[in-house]
């Protein structure tokens, strides 16, 4: 019984398994696959194989996947877009697969197609290949991006260990270019198989550099005579000798040495020469010896007799612009060469005559008196005054006297150019010819053909009315305008249109101009051809493969597909990807999906930073130099950063901070994250000590007072649309003092705590303070940078409550408010700033010095120096027989800035400013008409990418209190307000 019941089972379960089997063979004899070779096949090749292979419509059961090289679940989900429960097509799964082949990491795709009853299981096999991923190098400072340029691969790009070995062998072939025979070079490659990527670390040992030792000269010359070969062998050697002889063999200028050598055996008659290099490298005495065999072949000299404008070196140099062909042409083409080149110069009566010999050209230059141009007509000109053209293009000829035929075209194009620009369009010079005054004195004249003058009537843009009063188009309002038609307008117009439109979303605008012609007036029809809103309208992808998470990429690019956009959308979306500082480089551009298809994928190439950076600061400095602050002196400046990046791989940042001067000590340690709990808000957390020695006095170079500031910060930032908020709080230890280590230093004290109204009991006290501080910023700018139109608003508001029971009324709150305009009045930007500020506080003189409002400087009243506005306390110095006077600041604040920009020259632009403002100890109200400060002035900017350079000066109206200078002056960086 036992015996059969045990048959039995085994019978079960052998039906059982061939059951199973028979499941699994039925499935895979419906199961489809397609294998995909992104290197070779081709978009349409596998879209016609998908037409082929699949049924009209699938319903997805599941989507896996699997891959060798690192592949977020997220990532390959938004590039193959195709979820369980989704009825899709053979175009979907084309689609899937042509965003899988653009991240250009997988050499093969496998698609299995796998039935599960009415359902299909799609399961993708992704096989990359390794890719090249950064290039390091150790063992020098300086040179490196020199040597980089030899690497042949890109970040990205398939790894080929040929390509390696070529970039390897040339830049040992750099190092023994400039004299470094003994150079190692160790190349390391770092597999990572995580991502399948290859970092190369390349250690270099250039060792000592060799110098040129001996140098011979191995001359093969047939027709010459064993004396004529000795002595013009030593005669080139000794050239070689002084242009080589010990120096360092540096490549370059062994080159620049064989040139001179050509062309000084072209000097003696041998304009055709071969020259080889072979060079002997003596590894144990560092030399380098060089052999130059020298074949000469036939011999034609150039000799001159009779030149005096030109040297023979200058005369034999246009003969040489023939090559070797000079000493096979007739001697009659290279005489007119040199006629030529003497007219050129105003020798218009030169007489050359040529002697030839089998070996040599002789030639007898009778120059003749140089002309000079006394005067310039111009014939056939109405519409100018030829007098005032003379003048304004012709001067250079006029003042060099003497014809000068590349000075005179150089003034006949700017002529010709001026008139363009003043409508002529078919202007053209006819003729010139020289009038004899006197024996060697001419007359140039020109006969032009002015033609007819054109002007621009004007300017009309039919769907866009309002646009007719901005930017370029205001000069063209006027019912009476006629203005010369500078095809410059055009070109203008077109740009600022084209501009306009992309700021509106409209990234593809067509702008084009339709000309109708009235006689002499020309009017322009703008037509602007708007298709709908340019759109993301398709995915990005991240090229290879990262480990940073794809969710916190595409989180930072902050767009999605259907939104509008142009340049400023991926300039932002690069710009948010910078501040991570998680990355090294980052390129984000559109790539045509397929060439008809108007659609664009949005390519990104990311390549991760070294998460440790260690950087150093050390420097000389000149401390506190103003024009009535005198020279405190040199100092010393020794700084380091510590960064660890992205240690949490979620684009957070630690950082150790230090910097140390004579004056400043500033050390911080503050980890930073971009979000926080999955909200846009980037936290800081700051540690921070401190350190400060406040200048003051004008007229001596003893420091005001010391602050140190010790304490911990949190900050979180927000940052939507046009807002910009902020949240600081936190605990802050300030000590404000003065050396009283001396009876006279301590009487010093007093007299400085009086002169800056402080309370003398608060000197050298350790005052802990909460701090709150919220800002907000509003943005509404065309150009963070240079801005021409627009607003910005910021709100800022300090809290500080003192923890310690000595002095608990020592609290203060203190408001900011700034508000600017820019107004745009083509060319011109009218810019306006106004700021007003108080402390909300029981008493002035416990207001701590730092916190204090101050006026004087290059960003508020411009005719002060730095924070050095009224009102001034006075200080007896006890080393000096003087008044010394020092800034008080205020309590309460209000400052205007006025200022009219304009362009003056490509990059240079101009600025007329006024600034108006005024301190008080107590409420804004009690400031009067006699408290306010001002000053006017202008300035000078060059406008750089990252901000504008500026030089200011300005005088103040009236001189209040006599002290310190009338004027000041400053050199910065940066708009004065923004």
């Amino acid at each position: 019984m036992q015996t059969g019941s045990v048959r039995l089972i085994i019978y079960v379960f052998y039906c059982s398994i061939l059951f199973f089997v028979g499941q699994l063979r039925a499935a895979s004899a419906h199961t489809m696959q397609l294998t995909v070779h992104p290197h070779r096949d081709v978009y349409h090749t596998y879209c016609d194989q998908l037409q082929q292979l699949l049924p009209e419509q699938l319903a997805i059961e599941r989507v896996t996947y699997t891959s060798d090289a690192y592949l977020q679940r997220d990532e390959f989900d938004y590039l193959f877009d195709i979820k369980p429960l989704d009825k899709v097509n053979a175009d979907a799964f084309a689609r899937a697969l042509f965003f899988l082949i653009k991240k250009k990491k997988f050499e093969m795709i496998v698609l299995s197609f796998i039935p599960v009853g009415q359902q299909w299981h799609i399961h993708v096999d992704l096989y990359a290949f390794w890719t090249f991923n950064k290039l390091k190098f150790k063992g020098i400072f300086v040179g490196k991006e020199h040597l980089r340029q030899f690497y042949l691969m890109e970040h990205h790009d398939r790894f080929d260990e040929q390509k390696h070995a070529d970039s390897i062998a040339k830049m040992q072939e750099s190092f023994k270019a400039d004299g470094y025979f003994q150079a190692e070079i160790k190349d390391t490659l770092h597999y990572n198989n995580q991502t399948k990527s290859v970092t190369v670390r390349i250690d270099l040992a250039k060792g000592p550099r060799f110098y040129i030792g001996d140098i011979h000269l191995q001359l093969q010359a047939p027709l010459l005579s064993l004396d004529e070969r000795a002595s013009l062998t030593r005669i080139v050697e000794h050239q070689l000798m002084l242009r080589l002889k010990k120096s360092a063999y540096i490549r370059e200028n062994i080159n620049v040495a064989t040139k001179e050598l050509k062309a000084s055996l072209a000097a003696k008659g041998y304009m055709h020469s071969d020259i080889e290099l072979d060079e002997l490298v003596r590894y144990k005495q560092r030399r380098v010896g060089l052999v130059f065999k020298v074949t000469l072949h036939q011999k034609k000299k150039f000799c001159f007799a009779g030149n005096r404008f030109f040297s023979k070196e200058q005369l034999r140099s246009c003969l040489l612009a023939f090559g070797r062909s000079a000493s096979l042409l007739p001697a009659s083409i290279l005489s007119e060469e040199l006629v030529k080149l003497y007219h050129e110069n105003g020798f218009r009566s030169v007489v050359i005559s040529i002697d030839e010999t089998s070996d040599m050209y002789t030639f007898t230059i009778d120059e003749g008196p140089r002309i000079t141009i006394n005067e310039v007509i111009l014939r056939n000109v109405s519409e100018f005054d030829p007098a005032y053209l003379v003048k304004l293009f012709f001067s250079p000829l006029l003042k060099k006297k003497f014809y000068d035929a590349a000075v005179l075209e150089e003034c006949i194009d700017q002529l010709m150019g001026y008139m363009l620009k003043q409508g002529f369009w078919q202007c053209a010079l006819l003729h010139q010819s020289l009038v004899p005054i006197t024996n060697h004195a001419y007359s140039l004249v020109l006969t032009i053909d002015e033609g007819m003058q054109t002007f621009l009537q004007r300017v009309a843009i039919p769907l866009y009315p309002h646009l007719e009063n901005e930017g370029p188009f205001r000069a063209f309002t006027k019912d009476d305008a006629h203005i010369p038609f500078d095809v410059h307008f055009i070109e203008e117009q077109r740009q600022w249109l084209q501009a306009y439109f992309q700021k509106e979303g409209y990234y593809h605008a067509q702008v084009l101009p339709t000309f109708e012609r009235e006689e002499n007036n020309v009017s322009v029809t703008w037509d602007i051809v708007l298709n709908e809103h340019d759109e993301l309208d398709a995915k990005t992808v991240v090229v290879g493969s990262t480990t940073f998470p794809f969710s916190f990429i595409k989180r930072e690019l902050d767009y999605k597909i259907g939104d509008c956009w142009h340049k400023d959308t991926l300039r932002h979306a690069v710009s948010r990807l910078k501040k991570l500082e998680v990355f090294e480089a980052i390129n984000l551009l559109p790539e045509k999906m397929e060439p008809d298809d108007p659609s664009s994928v949005m390519m990104l190439k990311l390549q991760k930073d070294d998460p440790y950076e260690v950087k150093m600061r050390t420097g000389l400095g000149i401390q506190h130099v103003t024009k009535s602050l005198s020279i405190e002196g040199l100092t010393y400046r020794v700084g380091g950063s510590f960064l660890y990046k992205n240690p949490t791989n979620t684009g957070d940042q630690f950082r150790i901070d230090a910097d140390v001067t004579r004056s400043i000590r500033l050390a911080n340690a503050q980890y930073r994250k971009p979000w926080l709990f999955g909200l846009p808000i980037s936290a800081l957390f700051k540690g921070y000590s401190n350190k400060f020695d406040y200048p003051g006095f004008i007229g001596s170079q003893r420091n005001l007072y010391t602050v140190i500031q010790q304490g911990f910060l949190m900050n979180y930032n927000m940052v939507y649309s046009v807002f910009d908020a902020a949240l600081s709080t936190g605990f802050e230890v300030v000590d404000t003092y003065i050396d009283e280590s001396t009876p006279e230093q301590a009487c010093f004290a007093k007299e400085v705590a009086r002169a800056i109204n402080f309370r003398p009991d608060l000197l050298d006290k350790n005052i802990p303070f909460f701090l709150v501080q919220p800002t907000v910023l509003i943005y509404y700018l065309d150009s963070t940078v240079n801005p021409t139109k627009g607003s910005f608003s910021v709100l800022s508001l300090k809290g500080m409550f003192p923890m310690a029971k000595l002095e608990p009324s020592n609290f203060f709150i203190r408001i900011l408010a700034e508000q600017a305009f820019f107004i745009p009045l083509w060319p011109f930007v009218c810019a306006i700033r106004f700021r007003v500020g108080h402390i909300f506080h029981q008493k002035f003189s416990t207001i701590i010095p730092i916190e204090r409002f101050y006026l004087g400087g290059a960003n508020s009243i411009r005719s002060y120096e730095t924070d050095q506005c009224p009102p001034l306390g006075v200080v007896e110095d006890p080393c000096k027989d003087k008044c010394l006077y020092v800034p008080q600041g205020g309590r309460s604040l209000a400052n205007l800035n006025l200022e009219l920009r304009f362009p003056i020259y490509q990059q240079f632009g101009g600025v007329i400013f006024g600034d108006l403002g005024a301190l008080s100890a107590n409420r804004l109200t009690d400031i009067k008409a006699d408290d306010l400060l001002s000053g006017i002035g202008v300035g000078l900017r060059y406008n750089t990418p990252i901000g504008p350079l500026r030089f200011d000066i300005a005088w103040r109206v009236h001189k209040r209190d006599g002290v310190g200078s009338p004027y000041a002056w400053f050199l910065s960086f940066g708009n004065a307000f923004i």
